[in-house]
């Protein structure tokens, strides 16, 4: 979904418009990844919350490892291959890019966004929540969703502290922080996390509703929203009612899908938990670093400028990224850190 927000395949005047206009909205593939993240997350680590005295260092540890390594040697290649096209001037202020995007602190910075490898923003929210899962877990019984509301009501602090401090766009205004930070896109996270806690402790009781089907639907409608939100070509994100839409309705509809895929024998989770889907999915964050950027352009002008051709040949190169690349540097990774 996400790739085809990037590089929509149709045209934004004529008789595809209305189609322009639906993939545009695409984005909300951002949204199920956060969502899915706050339920994994949880799923994976609360039952082992603090059960030691180094837990907290190896759950980053794996967290890092998982994330870093090839975020780092991509993001590096990218600035590389902007040097070497001379798209970057090498200087003290390219330098301080180059850090944001390494350190992933270029999220919190909106004329430093989508620097380096754009979509990368987005790691920033999510390295956010990784520090801020376990003491989330530790508040979730007694606190829930007032956690969420005490977080906006941080980052929109903090944008009132920053935002006329002229640096790189630091927290620059209300809209940017409730799109591009973990403050503004919390709540995604939240409602996955929900999820997990209801079905761990065996809270789960056959509905007699088609989740995965009600939440495709859903789903399918809040984006229909969101195009008519929009103006001009302009996603629906920005105008307010479409951020309250994405940030607080849309969650739901993709917490139904997910508990659907979980609970239900349908097609849809017949063809997700096949084999391919399986490698597909290992090779997602692969897919996700590459498919905007320096490997994208190169396909685009040097191979072909059919863009499903090229969603396969990134799908490709993001599968042989993870088995070659990804996957024995995690490993390795993981090794050094437990030597230590």
């Amino acid at each position: 979904m996400v790739f085809f927000h990037h590089a929509n395949p149709f045209t934004v005047n004529g008789a595809q418009q209305i189609l322009f206009l639906f993939v545009n909205e695409f984005h909300i593939g951002v949204s199920i990844f956060f969502v899915l993240s706050g339920f994994l997350i949880y799923w994976r680590y609360e039952s082992s919350l603090f059960n030691s005295s180094n837990w907290f260092i190896h759950y980053l540890q794996n967290r890092f490892a998982r994330i870093y390594p090839l975020y780092f040697l991509l993001t590096t290649l990218t600035f590389a291959a902007l040097l070497f096209t001379a798209r970057l001037t090498f200087n003290l202020e390219s330098s301080f890019i180059y850090l944001a995007n390494i350190t992933l602190l270029k999220g919190f910075f909106n004329e430093l966004k989508f620097t380096g490898i754009a979509q990368g923003w987005s790691l920033t929210v999510e390295e956010c929540f990784y520090l801020c899962a376990p003491f989330i877990f530790l508040g979730w019984n007694k606190f829930r969703f007032i956690l969420p509301a005490f977080l906006l009501f941080m980052g929109a602090l903090l944008v009132l502290a920053l935002r006329h401090v002229d640096f790189y766009g630091l927290f620059s205004g209300f809209h940017f922080m409730m799109i591009y930070t973990f403050f503004g896109r919390c709540f995604e996270f939240f409602v996955g996390v929900g999820l997990a806690y209801y079905l761990k402790n065996g809270k789960d009781k056959s509905i007699p509703w088609p989740l995965t089907y009600l939440g495709l639907i859903a789903i399918t409608l809040i984006i229909g929203l969101l195009v008519l939100l929009g103006e001009n070509g302009n996603s629906g994100l920005e105008h307010p009612a479409g951020v309250l839409l994405n940030n607080f309705i849309l969650p739901f509809a993709i917490v139904s899908f997910i508990y659907g895929l979980i609970k239900e024998p349908t097609w849809i989770q017949k063809i997700l938990s096949s084999t391919l889907a399986e490698i597909l999915g290992r090779s997602s964050y692969a897919f996700y670093l590459i498919h905007a950027g320096i490997f994208f352009s190169a396909i685009y002008h040097y191979i072909t400028q059919n863009i499903f051709l090229i969603f396969l040949l990134l799908t490709i190169l993001a599968v042989a990224l993870y088995y070659f690349i990804e996957r024995p540097l995690n490993k390795k990774w993981k090794a050094k850190l437990t030597e230590r």
